[in-house]
């Protein structure tokens, strides 16, 4: 009996294939045994059936025999499988191997029998080829099974499939909570109405930010309108503030955003925003929603499993899509159902973090950096400009006020109103004091009751009576520096109209009658000073024209 000299551990030899080696595994027992015992050889038959996947009986005891002889004789690294010379290759002329692969591939998508008859008819009637070197059915069935996936998914199913497919991406995972805040818009699998007429008024939006670190939801804007830089904005600055809500822990400001590349996105106002905070802006490659996986991912999450149970749903799929649909929620009844998936998924473990997303936020959190003036936030949020009425100002149907009655001072005033929709509970107001000065945040304005109190009465009436009386002195102190301006105004006409009148005046004194002589000395005739109101003597013989000097005065009083 031969001793075995062949490598049969678990390491494969050098060369060696494992097929070759499993091989060599079932007929190594057989070696020396001469003749092969039945038993054994019905075994070894069994266990190479199993190993190349045929059923019983198909491997016969010469094919056992060959792997025998060619492992005692050449060793397990020829018992791999004999590669034919001309294995990958067609027989088919190069020329027409490339018209046929070309014909495989239009996106018509033609079936081997339909892409074999055109072959044939353009080979005949434009390459003139014999009848022996026209591919058969066949050999255009084996150029399309040697067509790579990635020719077939490109040229088939178009160049998006293809990037969803083969393309390679970067992933990234940031180092600790609001390192990387994660932003894009999606409209919801749903119809809602509206709450006055309910009729259906179509697909709401969703602006969502969420953390990359721990993947939590920061913040969100919901709306009808088609997204734009202030439906970011309002999102922007749902997730930079605290949240009302005790489970809504996660807030503040993020060193850097992760952003689409729509106008929205790039616009000055989003860019002037990030500048103010501090905070960089990164985009995203173009139209590869593969990079920004993660936020997609819980997009397809909350479609799953919140939107879709709900009364209104259309599904994510328009090939199923149901053909009638019932809405029956309003905006504010499907943004009930959001923040309570928001809260569940919150205390959720995540599949790829293996942490809830609350805890891995407020376990990782440092360098938090947070909003100290409010005021700064009043930009991101909606503005319109509304005129300041007694009442205070009238916004959404509503009638709001503050509390230190500052409106008071801008009634008949145009102001801006900044308001978050979600909350319409406050709004915040800035205006100008004067015309020349930039507008600034002048009070913040509360809802009034529709049933107001005593208190509030008699708080408005103090604020009102502070206010006359500060106007009033105010009123005062003017009106006394102007009654001393008029008065000196008085006495410098009064001077004028002597020094006219001394103008008017002749400059010698009349002639002396010869029968009549004076017995009176000629004396230099001095004016009789008179007040303002006091009417002069007339004199019959020297009257002045009143009418010139009244002419005059006015022309001194325009030219000065």
């Amino acid at each position: 009996m031969k001793s075995s000299n062949v490598q049969l551990a678990n390491d494969e030899p050098l060369g060696c294939s494992s097929l070759a080696l499993e091989k060599a595994k079932i007929v190594a027992p057989l070696r020396g045994l001469r003749p092969i015992p039945g038993d054994k050889m019905v075994e070894a038959c069994r266990a190479a059936g199993e190993l190349l996947g045929v059923t019983e009986g198909e491997i016969s005891h010469q094919t056992i025999r060959n792997w025998l002889k060619t492992l005692e004789t050449e060793g397990p690294q020829r018992l791999d499988r004999k590669m034919h010379r001309n294995r990958g290759l067609t027989t088919t002329e190069p020329q027409l191997s490339k018209i046929a692969k070309g014909i495989l591939l239009n996106p018509k998508r033609f079936s081997i029998a339909e892409a074999h008859r055109r072959l044939e008819r353009y080979a005949r009637n434009f390459l003139t080829l014999p009848e022996e070197q026209i591919p058969s059915r066949k050999q255009i069935a084996y150029i399309w099974e040697h067509i790579s996936d990635e020719e077939k998914v490109l040229a088939l199913e178009g160049i998006q499939a293809y990037r969803r497919k083969y393309d390679q991406c970067v992933r990234f995972e940031a180092p600790y909570p609001n390192a990387i805040l994660q932003a894009d818009h999606h409209q919801l699998d749903i119809i809602v109405i509206d709450p006055d007429t309910r009729e259906a008024i179509g697909r709401p939006w969703i602006t969502k930010i969420q953390d990359d670190h721990s993947r939590a939801i920061m913040g969100y804007y919901l709306s009808m309108d088609y997204p734009g830089s202030m439906g970011i904005a309002s999102a922007l600055h749902h997730a930079f503030l605290p949240k009302p809500q005790e489970w809504w822990t996660m807030h503040g400001l993020a060193d850097m955003a992760y952003i689409d590349n729509g106008k929205d996105w790039i616009s000055r106002h989003i860019e002037l925003v990030t500048l103010k905070f501090g905070i960089t802006l990164q985009r995203h490659e173009a139209y590869h929603p593969q990079s920004k996986g993660k936020i997609e991912r819980v997009f397809r999450t909350l479609e799953q499993m919140c939107i879709h149970p709900l009364d209104g749903s259309v599904g994510s799929s328009i090939s199923t899509r149901p053909h009638k649909v019932t809405p029956k929620l309003t905006m504010e009844q499907v943004r009930v159902h959001i923040e309570r998936f928001i809260r569940d998924y919150h205390e959720r473990v995540h599949g790829t973090t293996k942490q809830k997303p609350r805890e891995r936020w407020e376990k990782n959190l440092k360098n938090h950096r947070t909003v100290t003036d409010l005021a700064d936030l009043d930009h991101l949020l909606k503005s319109k400009d509304y005129t300041v009425q007694r009442y205070g100002i009238h916004f959404q149907k509503n009638y709001y006020r503050d509390t230190a009655g500052v409106l008071g001072g801008y009634i008949g005033r145009r102001v801006t109103v900044f308001f978050d929709s979600r909350d319409t509970s406050r709004i915040r107001i800035w205006g100008r004091q004067n015309a020349d000065e930039e507008p600034r945040y002048i009070c913040t304005a509360h809802l009034q009751s529709f049933a107001p109190t005593q208190d509030d009465r008699a708080s408005v009436a103090t604020k009102n009576k502070h206010r006359r009386d500060e106007t009033r002195k105010e009123v005062r102190e003017n009106q006394a520096e102007g009654k001393e301006a008029l008065k000196a105004l008085d006495e410098l006409d009064g001077k004028e109209d002597i020094a006219a009148r001394q103008e008017e005046l002749p400059s010698e004194p009349p002639p002396q009658s010869e029968t009549a002589p004076s017995s009176l000395p000629n004396l230099p005739i001095t004016p009789i000073s008179r007040s303002r109101n006091a009417a002069p003597e007339p004199d019959p013989d020297d009257e002045p024209d009143y009418d010139e000097l009244r002419r005059k005065k006015q022309r001194k009083q325009r030219e000065g």
